[in-house]
């Protein structure tokens, strides 16, 4: 039967529980009391090596004929912390006193006091004088653990200091620190060694060396002792003299399973202890130790041991903090300049990410910077397409403006394998919530050999029956990991949030500046305004007002042909007014939405044709050439003819009018690509040799009662017409704009989709189809 490594890891976490257990290590003896009168429930086989009585005999008996009266007092308050409800947390119990001590020197022990329901365990390690191990004064061990507390360095040197102060204490042949990681690998970053066994510096152990249902016992119990893996443990006696299990989750002499000893005896470990390094509640770190020979500890010392792992555990996250705090402090003031550069960037993030590029490389210890505005893109040294693919994929994994960070990103998105090796890890902070402003820090492939304590492919075995076992061999195996960057640290997480403040202050600023300036330009452009439809106003009714009122006074006396000049005037000025008032309320049906185009097959040229009758006679009177070159053969085109034939009449009509005597107009039929995609349309282009825009102006011509300052002093017109041919492209959705070529003049393009349609057909329709 062949199993997945995930299949094993699984089944080995579907044993029994691990706390509960019928034996003990040979080298503790335990006895459990009930509560509140401390009756002998359960008592090891091997009572009889601490006690002057066998497990049999203990059985049913008061601790009070075991204990002196002060010993049976301390025990009995630790009762009355169970019966009130507090838990009792597993702790040591000094100095009892035995009254019939199976020998004078245990007379008086050490004991490891914890609660199994509403009962208590007591656990007492026996004393052996096969093997010694150091004893060091309690000065000794208060300078030991005072350096620790007051170390001041490195992480990795602190875990050293401490590893070495565990080898002192236990006399262990090796001491390690493994450190666990999300998925639960540990990496050993220290070690002191002192033996025949290999070295474990740098090595890594998968996550299955110790499943999680077991990390949950690291937690709870802070230490554990094997002193001997190859002894035979004692049985646990009820009181019916037979085997029984209890929950000893709190014991530090719980038999050990088949497959852990297994595993040490793979190892060559004869005897093994460990300390837990908690944080937020979990197993984040571990000391282990190894010996090649049986290795008894007292409770002092491993108490001890587990006081170092502790101070370990807080004088390293005072270390982490400190250096956390400068860094800090660093970014602080690179994020004040970063912003700064943003704002003089006019918070363009295209042309900040281009200007910024080497500050946010050090900043974020990357190679490369990408960067886009959702249309605009600054690429780097990455190709624009990679880029674009790049920048389209960050977009889906930065949902409601949350920054992503991986570094490996071809296991992450495999369509992007291509760019690797330039870009193996990136760091996307979008600067809007819909990710339209986006940056992307990148690095590249770093190719490492990892090696680890063993092959990690091989982590767990399978007897026949499909049971777990543990890997047979430690060799060091050497991974070859690619396709992947140096990590990103958290440090970054905080560094992204810093920059995504900065700049959602910045373009908060800058939108208000904006909003300020587009209110001043707003307000001066409706003074200008006024002044213009004043003047345009004023004077057609001053010549309907003068001649009709000349006409009244003077009546008869007035030639026939003086009268019918007067009344053309009059008319004339009457069209005109209506022309300007038409053209205003044009305009505001079509940004109401109250003027939908209707799409008929249509033939471009026809229209052109038409537009040219109309407008010839104005260029007659110039002597301007006006003609048409026709280069569509596509066929007919679904537009509103009406419409459409507007917009060409305004800009044949303003080509004319700002063209001097004698020059050229031309009005260009082609096909082409719809601007900022790739979809055909039909292009009018209207070409002149006129007095030309600005090239500062060719956008905001198109505001409303906005005119270019060559066209704008004695002109006439109120800035309408534009605006209006705007919207009547965007009821089509396509677009329209102006250039200023270098050999002068004018050229205005409007694009049209080149769709099929029905007669009187809705554009909006068709485009949702």
């Amino acid at each position: 039967m062949i199993f997945s490594t995930s299949d094993l890891a699984a089944r080995a976490c579907e044993i029994p529980v691990y706390n509960l257990s019928d034996r003990v290590q040979p080298h503790a003896v335990l006895v459990a009391v009930s509560s509140p009168d401390l009756i002998v429930t359960h008592a090891s086989a091997n009572a009889a090596r601490l006690f002057g009585a066998t497990a049999t005999e203990l059985l049913g008996t008061p601790l009070a004929e075991h204990v002196d009266a002060e010993s049976c007092a301390r025990v009995q308050r630790l009762v009355a912390e169970v019966a009130a409800g507090r838990p009792l947390k597993p702790r040591a119990v000094p100095d009892l006193r035995q009254l019939r001590p199976a020998s004078p020197e245990v007379g008086t022990v050490d004991a490891w006091v914890h609660g199994v329901g509403t009962d208590l365990c007591i656990e007492v390690l026996l004393p052996d004088t096969a093997a010694t191990s150091p004893a060091l004064s309690e000065l000794e061990f208060g300078w030991m653990r005072d350096s620790v507390c007051n170390f001041d360095g490195s992480v990795d040197e602190l875990a050293a200091l401490v590893c070495n102060s565990i080898h002192a204490l236990t006399g262990f042949d090796r001491v390690y620190l493994c450190e666990f990681d999300g998925p639960g690998h540990g990496y050993v970053p220290a070690e002191a060694l002192n033996g025949p066994f290999p070295s474990l510096l740098h090595h890594h152990f998968p996550s299955t060396d110790i499943p999680q249902r077991i990390r949950q016992l690291y937690v709870a119990n802070r230490f554990r002792l094997i002193p001997d893996s190859g002894a035979e443990p004692c049985p646990i006696l009820g009181r019916g003299h037979e085997p029984v299990q209890l929950d000893l989750a709190g014991s530090t002499c719980r038999a050990i399973a088949d497959t852990h000893l297994m595993y040490l005896r793979n190892m060559g470990a004869v005897a093994s202890t460990s300390f837990s390094v908690i944080g937020e509640d979990r197993l984040g770190a571990l000391f282990g130790a190894h010996h090649h020979a049986p290795r008894h500890l007292t409770h002092r010392q491993l108490l001890r041991c587990t006081q170092l792992a502790d101070s370990f555990a807080n004088r390293s996250t005072v270390l982490r903090m400190r250096r956390q705090r400068r860094r800090l402090k660093a970014s602080h003031l690179q994020v004040i300049e970063v912003a700064k550069a943003f704002s003089e960037a006019g918070c363009d993030v295209v042309a900040f990410a281009a200007a910024a590029t080497p500050t946010l490389r050090a900043l974020f210890a990357a190679d490369g910077v990408v960067a886009t505005d959702g249309e605009r893109l600054h690429a780097g040294e990455i190709d624009a397409q990679d880029a674009w693919q790049l920048l389209n994929w960050c977009v889906q994994q930065t949902g409601n403006g949350t920054p992503y960070s991986t570094h490996s990103l071809s296991r992450e998105a495999p369509e992007l394998t291509a760019i690797r090796e330039r870009a193996s890890g990136i760091y996307a902070i979008p600067l809007d919530r819909d990710s339209r402003q986006l940056l992307v820090l990148h690095r590249r492939e770093v190719r490492i050999d990892r090696k680890w304590s063993g092959d990690p492919n091989d982590a767990l075995r399978a007897t026949p029956d499909g049971r777990a076992l543990p890997r047979r061999s430690f060799q060091t195996h050497v991974e070859h990991v690619e396709a992947t960057s140096l990590p990103w640290g958290s440090r970054y997480a905080d560094l992204a949030s810093s920059l995504q403040y900065a700049f959602s202050q910045g373009l908060a600023h800058h939108f208000a500046l904006r909003a300020r300036e587009e209110a001043e330009r707003a307000n001066a452009l409706k003074s200008e305004f006024l002044a213009n439809i004043s003047h345009e106003l004023r004077t057609p009714m001053h010549a309907i007002i003068g001649f009709s009122e000349s006409m009244i006074s003077r009546g008869g006396a007035i030639p026939a042909a003086r009268q019918r000049q007067y009344l053309e005037i009059i008319r004339d000025s009457g069209r005109r007014l209506l022309g300007l008032v038409d053209e205003l309320l044009d305009l505001a049906k079509l940004e109401s939405g109250k003027t939908q185009a209707m799409l008929e097959p249509s033939a471009p040229r026809m229209i052109a044709d038409a537009c040219l009758a109309e407008i010839s006679p104005l260029a007659e009177k110039k002597s301007i050439r006006i003609f048409v070159t026709d280069l569509w053969d596509r066929g007919a085109v679904a537009l509103d003819r009406g419409l459409i034939t507007r917009v060409l009449l305004n800009l044949l009509s303003n080509a004319v009018k700002f063209t001097p005597e004698a020059g050229s107009v031309e009005l260009r039929l082609r096909p082409g690509a719809l601007r900022g995609s790739a979809e055909p349309c039909l292009e009018f282009v209207v070409t002149d040799t006129g007095i030309g825009i600005p090239p500062d102006e060719l956008e905001t011509v198109f505001d409303k009662f906005v005119q270019s300052s060559k066209t704008r002093d004695g002109a006439g017109g109120t800035g309408l017409g534009l605006p209006i041919c705007r919207n009547i492209m965007a009821q089509h959705f396509g677009a329209i704009w102006a250039e200023a070529p270098a050999t002068g003049g004018t050229r205005m393009v409007a694009q049209l989709p080149f769709v099929a349609a029905a007669g009187g057909a809705n554009i909006a329709a068709l485009r949702a189809v």
